[in-house]
């Protein structure tokens, strides 16, 4: 019995720091499911749609008014450096890991308002 009580209370533990990852540990970062990822932007003024998948990725079909910019590219960070981080930004890429890399870097470039497409443009198709 002594054995089980420990077994669940360490299984709890681990169930919920796993959960907690699915969040975002960014402070200014949401990860927002296909439906309100769409409703946000649309009703976010100013926003900037951020692509960070490859050009050939972007060939095969992106969301209307988006910018690309390559996570692959050796200037990928520079780039970032580019865009005004007084804007909300909204970021995918092809299922969400390369955007969940970029919240991060956004962050740091002083952005505040910034919104990750949970399941990437996959889950958007």
């Amino acid at each position: 019995m002594k054995y089980y009580l420990i077994f669940a209370l360490l299984f709890g533990v681990l169930s919920f720091s796993a959960c907690a990852q699915k969040t975002t540990a960014d402070k200014h970062t949401q990860v927002l499911a296909v439906a309100d990822f769409k409703t946000k932007l649309a009703a976010t003024e100013n926003a900037l749609l951020l692509d960070v998948r490859t050009p050939d990725e972007v060939a095969a079909g992106k969301i209307d008014g988006s910018q690309n910019i390559d996570y692959n590219a050796a200037d990928f960070k520079a780039q970032l450096t580019k865009l005004d981080p007084k804007r909300p930004i909204f970021v995918y890429c092809a299922k969400g890991g390369r955007s969940g890399k970029t919240t991060p870097m956004l962050e740091e470039l002083g952005f505040t308002q910034i919104y990750d497409l949970e399941g990437g443009f996959s889950a958007w198709k």
